[in-house]
Formats: C-alpha cells, sequence, structure tokens
C-alpha cells in the first residue's frame, strides 16, 4: 500500500517531514473523510463498517498533507488488521480552540477505570495488534500533536491530538500577510482585493468560506438566487461560487442565468456539486459553468483554482482593453446630457442585443425622439451614423463574447441576433478582417 511505502520512506529521514513541504489548509473534516475513504476498499475485504462523526459544522486545520495522509491512513489499516470480520470501527473528529483530535475505536466505549492509558513506546499489546507505531508517532509529533491508546479486552481505542495551526518542529509554516488600516481604508499588499460573491443559503458553508477568505478577498454573501442579475454591489464581482442548489433552485439554473446575461456573462463562476463522479459532471456541461468543484470543500485547492479564474479572466479584459478603443468609436460628449444620452442608448442596445429586428426606428422610438433628432445628435457626439454605431456595439460584444471562449460561433451569432452563424461570421470577418476562429487563435 502507498501509506505504507511513505511511511518507509519518511522512516529513514531523521526529525523531518516531506522534503520542500509545508503545512496545507484543509476543512478538517472533509480532510480526515478522505483518508476513511481511501480505506474503505481494504476494510470491505474484511467486512468491517467504517463510521465517522463529527461534533461541529466546518473548521480549518494546517498540516503537512502527504506525512499526514500516510500516518493516518496506515494508523486505520493497522486498526482495520486489529478489528475482527464483520467487525466495526467508528472514529469521532472534533475540535477544540487550538487543537483537533480523532478518536478511533474498534469496540464500544468501556468505563474509564477499566481503560488503561499505555506509552507506545513501551506498550507491546497495542504492537501485537496494531504492528509498529514509532513512525506515525513521529509524525504526529513532529506536527505538534501526540498519540494516545487505550484497551480493554479487544478493542482498541486511538486518540490522535494536533494543533489546529499546523505548528511542526522542523517547518516555519508560511504566513498570510492581512490587509493593513489606513486612512480608515483596507489597503492590500501589492495589489488590489479581489471580489468574491458566494450565492448560497447554507448559513454553515457561508460563514466558514467567508472566514476562510476574508483575508485574502473581499466577500459578499447572497442567500436570494432571484437577486443574482440584480447584483446591488459597488462592483460586479470578481468571481461567482455557487452553492448546489440555493432556496431550492438548482445551482446550475443560477450559473445559466449568470452566462445568458450580458453584463455578468464574463464572469467566472464556479458550481459546487454533492457528487464526485463522472455523470454529475456531464449533467453540468451545457450550464456555462468554469469550474466545478467537490461540496466536500478542499479549501486549499479551491482558493488556488479561485485565483487561477481571476488570474485568467483579467488576462481576458486586458486584451480586450487593448483594442476595445480601436472598435468602439470614442464618444466626444460635451456635456454630462451627452454622456446620459450615450449611456442610454448603449444599455438599449445591450438590452436587445439578441433582437434580429431591432431597427434604428425602433432605437429612436425608445429613446422618445423623433429619427432625425436621434440620427444628428448620434452622429455629432460619436461620429458614426446609427445604424453604423448598432453594428460596431455589435461586433464589440461578439470580440467579448469569443475571448471569454465560453460560447460557440452557433451561440454568440443567436444571441447578437445574427439570422445563422453564416452570416455572423461573413459580418465579422468583413469588420474584423479575420474569421472568427482565426480571430481567437490570433488573440491567444
Amino acid at each position: 500500500m502507498s501509506c505504507y511505502q511513505n511511511i518507509a520512506v519518511f522512516d529513514d529521514k531523521e526529525n523531518e517531514l516531506h522534503p520542500g513541504s509545508s503545512p496545507i489548509e484543509f476543512e478538517l473534516y472533509t480532510f480526515i473523510t478522505s483518508i476513511v475513504n481511501q480505506c474503505r476498499a481494504y476494510a470491505d475485504t474484511r467486512q468491517i463498517k467504517l463510521n465517522i462523526n463529527k461534533d461541529f459544522s466546518y473548521i480549518s486545520c494546517r498540516v503537512d498533507e502527504i506525512t499526514m495522509t500516510a500516518a493516518l491512513q496506515c494508523l486505520l489499516n493497522k486498526m482495520i488488521e486489529a478489528t475482527p470480520c464483520k467487525g466495526c470501527i467508528n472514529m469521532d473528529v472534533s475540535h477544540s480552540i487550538k487543537h483537533w483530535n480523532l478518536q478511533i475505536t474498534n469496540g464500544p466505549e468501556c468505563r474509564q477505570s477499566h481503560k488503561k492509558i499505555l506509552s507506545f513506546i513501551s506498550t507491546f499489546m497495542l504492537i501485537h495488534y496494531c504492528g509498529s507505531l514509532q513512525i506515525i508517532k513521529k509524525i504526529i509529533r513532529l506536527h505538534g500533536g501526540k498519540l494516545i491508546g487505550s484497551y480493554h479486552g479487544r478493542s482498541i481505542t486511538l486518540r490522535v491530538t494536533v494543533p489546529i495551526n499546523g505548528y511542526c518542529n522542523t517547518i516555519q509554516c508560511p504566513e498570510v500577510v492581512p490587509p493593513v488600516m489606513k486612512d480608515d481604508k483596507i489597503i492590500r499588499p501589492d495589489k488590489k482585493q479581489h471580489h468574491i460573491l458566494l450565492v448560497m443559503a447554507d448559513t454553515e458553508l457561508s460563514n466558514y468560506l467567508h472566514k476562510a477568505f476574508s483575508i485574502l478577498f473581499r466577500i459578499t454573501i447572497l442567500e436570494n438566487p432571484e437577486q443574482i442579475l440584480h447584483f446591488s454591489g459597488d462592483r460586479l464581482p470578481d468571481i461567482i461560487v455557487i452553492d448546489e442548489t440555493v432556496n431550492g433552485i438548482r445551482g446550475k439554473e443560477i450559473c445559466s442565468k449568470i452566462k445568458s446575461n450580458t453584463s455578468m456573462v464574463h464572469i467566472p463562476v464556479i458550481l459546487l456539486i454533492s457528487n464526485n463522479d463522472n455523470g454529475s459532471y456531464l449533467a453540468h456541461a451545457d450550464c456555462g459553468v468554469d469550474k466545478l468543484e467537490p461540496r466536500a470543500i478542499n479549501i486549499c485547492r479551491l482558493k488556488m483554482d479561485i485565483q487561477i479564474l481571476i488570474n485568467k479572466h483579467e488576462r481576458i479584459m486586458k486584451l480586450l482593453e487593448k483594442n476595445l478603443s480601436d472598435n468602439l468609436p470614442s464618444p466626444t460628449a460635451k456635456s454630462e446630457e451627452d454622456t446620459l444620452f450615450i449611456n442610454k442608448v448603449n444599455k438599449l442596445l445591450e438590452k436587445n442585443l439578441s433582437t434580429e429586428s431591432y431597427t434604428v426606428d425602433m432605437l429612436s422610438a425608445d429613446m422618445g425622439m423623433c429619427r432625425t433628432k436621434f440620427y444628428t445628435k448620434i452622429k455629432e457626439i460619436t461620429d458614426k451614423t446609427p445604424t453604423e454605431y448598432m453594428h460596431y456595439f455589435k461586433m464589440n460584444k461578439a470580440k467579448i463574447l469569443l475571448v471569454t471562449q465560453q460560447y460557440t460561433v452557433t451561440e454568440i451569432a443567436t444571441f447578437l441576433g445574427f439570422c445563422n452563424a453564416k452570416y455572423f461570421g461573413k459580418r465579422f470577418k468583413k469588420f474584423y478582417k479575420v474569421p472568427p476562429t482565426q480571430y481567437i487563435k490570433e488573440v491567444f
């Protein structure tokens, strides 16, 4: 088994953890559950039932992943070996303010007076049942923890206690630099604080994520998914994390709404799902989600995936900003009235993007102006005729949708109100001098 190989490799080292390693943040119950699941196949061969319980909602811990996983997996496998066939092993995960605990027992609890508390160095009984535990004990000790046990007859109880903050004797845990206060404002070191929108009604999960992310990101929690398209924050989020179900509405439906909205389509979306099987992934393939994550949170990977998606989004936006001014006419507003005018035009064009028959007459009517007066006004501000400006607006939107790589050419054509993909491709090529597919290759 790989856990025994990792333990054997560690035994060759003196008082050090895996070379180059450092404690990684995990959600405690998720971390323990993943180890238990790796041992289930072995337990099944002996018809031994594995039960795991907890007395808390969510909490983070920091451990060296390779060595602690190997140690706990090896410990549990040893307990499986020491348990009679068709037996049962119960695991209880708990925590105090500074430590987390894992208690493993293969029999019912007995009275404290009948228990014998043992030192693993000198206990021949447990060595007989569980084999040598010296290396496991060393790994736990290097995490600043301890391993104790007791037995009564053939029933064994093991208890692992480890500091939550990931203290190790041989490693200095990396510290996250918090934001600092300056002139009553939070200042992020090196760069601005990115904004995460959590769409979830599970308060235990949202509170945990808020606590885990708040030192790195600005967090907003939205419990009512019906408000997602009318988000009232002072600026749009840099990324959205959606729970599998929010107040009875499926997360994939919320994601589809976001990706169908022209103002939010560019925002990366992570969707949490309970089942981590291929069928669940395929079932969410059509909602436009950028990343699927298990609802059993791996907080370290989730943080990294969030940062990767934000970085990718920012690179795309920089590419768009680089050429945007060359394609969309810059309005020469001479007054606040002109600015309000062009902003209203843009909002109406955005609202009617998918309407194939949306004409200049309809736009001028929506603006509350006659065609002649509207023509003169927009020509004065943009130096383009209404028809030209409407076309420029659609071509810029086409470019944005292409660069996000979320839609096919056919979907974009429909989204922008073109009769078919062929006609859209023809107009796009005439405008940008290259077909849509070639444009993407040149951009990236």
